[in-house]
């Protein structure tokens, strides 16, 4: 096992490793906060400070809060992300792939991460918000900084640049929470903004926009983490390609090693309530630590040799890519149809497919993992 936990000083945190400690400490909820969690180590700069000034306060909701004010929140929030709901948005998921597709067929190279693998959950969750199709870009700018505001080593000018995205994205969604109170439809932001009715008083606008927020950079960037990681996957190995194609029943397999193996989110935050042991380590209380989803995900106590990627892996269902508890990830139901719906369409669309010219470019973020671009060569069928 990976050791117990370790001071990482360039972020000014704990990060705790290993699966059975990563798992122990997601459950406990009373020692590990998950408020005022704030990733980076040090506030806002003077210059993003006074941009700041026109931006609404978010309170702390799904991700940020503990039971059992946590647990109010994801209930009434998980109604949206009914299984119905979910399943009943494949068709329109096809409807996204087969566009994408058809847009790079004639293409004998394509960059995968922004011809499909960052369209398509963007269009997903922008119809999930009723954001129009002439505002898909703004909506990919608003994704990509709200994302980068959660680095521990932002620059000052990207602290400028993320405060205002922060005020544009706010500014645009408070007036489309006034419109769907006047004039409901049947998006996911009307269902919020109904309120939540005998669970409680309604949503404020704050807790609204903090669950747009959330929604936005978590159904966005994770997924396109993931289906970039799962490219590079099938890329570098032909084998995979020809099993996934002869055996179709094997395409959920490969998507939860993917998620095993690639692990989107590296983890989530906490603050420590009490002193507690963790391994060798003593954390005091008062100390924010990063729970290691990645490294619990490559334990060779619970994964035999955990850096080969493998189908058929029985542990593979017990990875924490979305999480585990109170926090789990709400999306993840959407995340795995999209996931599943890409893999069928690329295979079926392809014969082969192979990395291209460029190699694959990491994306730096201490978070999230992923590309930033993926260059793939494909045979078309």
């Amino acid at each position: 096992m990976s050791a117990g936990a370790e001071f990482e000083g360039n972020y000014g945190m704990w990060v705790i490793r290993g699966y059975d400690n990563v798992v122990r400490a997601v459950k406990d909820t009373a020692t590990y906060s998950s408020r005022d969690t704030w990733p980076g180590a040090r506030p806002l700069c003077p210059a993003a400070g006074a941009v700041a000034v026109d931006a609404q306060p978010i309170p702390a909701t799904l991700l940020s809060s503990d039971p059992p004010r946590q647990s109010q929140y994801r209930r009434i929030v998980q109604r949206a992300f009914s299984s119905s709901r979910v399943a009943g948005m494949r068709p329109h998921i096809e409807d996204i792939v087969d566009s994408l597709l058809a847009a790079v067929r004639p293409q004998d190279e394509i960059e995968f991460v922004a011809s499909f693998a960052s369209p398509l959950p963007i269009r997903v969750i922008a119809e999930m918000l009723g954001v129009p199709d002439d505002l898909y870009d703004r909506f990919k700018q608003w994704g990509d900084h709200l994302a980068l505001s959660l680095s521990a080593d932002i620059t000052d000018e990207e602290q400028v640049l993320t405060t205002r995205t922060l005020i544009d994205f706010q500014q645009y969604f408070m007036a489309a929470i006034a419109e769907r109170r006047r004039q409901p439809t049947d998006d996911f932001l009307s269902d919020l903004s109904r309120g939540p009715g005998v669970d409680g008083p309604e949503f404020t606008v704050p807790e609204l926009l903090s669950f747009c927020q959330q929604l936005v950079v978590a159904g966005q960037e994770t997924t396109t983490s993931l289906l970039g990681g799962m490219a590079v996957i099938l890329a570098e190995r032909p084998d995979l390609q020809r099993e996934l194609r002869d055996h179709p029943n094997l395409h959920s397999d490969f998507i939860e090693e993917s998620l095993r193996y690639w692990t989107p989110v590296q983890g989530r935050y906490r603050v420590t309530t009490a002193p507690v042991i963790v391994g060798d380590a003593e954390l005091p209380a008062g100390v924010k630590v990063q729970l290691h989803f990645g490294d619990a995900n490559h334990d060779a106590d619970v994964y035999d040799e955990p850096e080969q990627f493998r189908l058929g892996r029985t542990a593979s269902q017990r990875h924490i890519a979305f999480g585990l508890g109170p926090h789990f990830c709400l999306g993840a139901p959407l995340a795995r149809l999209e996931a599943e719906v890409a893999l069928q369409a690329l295979l079926a669309a392809t014969s082969d497919i192979a990395l291209g010219t460029s190699p694959p470019r990491r994306r730096k973020h201490f978070h999230l993992r992923g590309f930033d671009s993926v260059h793939l060569a494909l045979q078309w069928r």
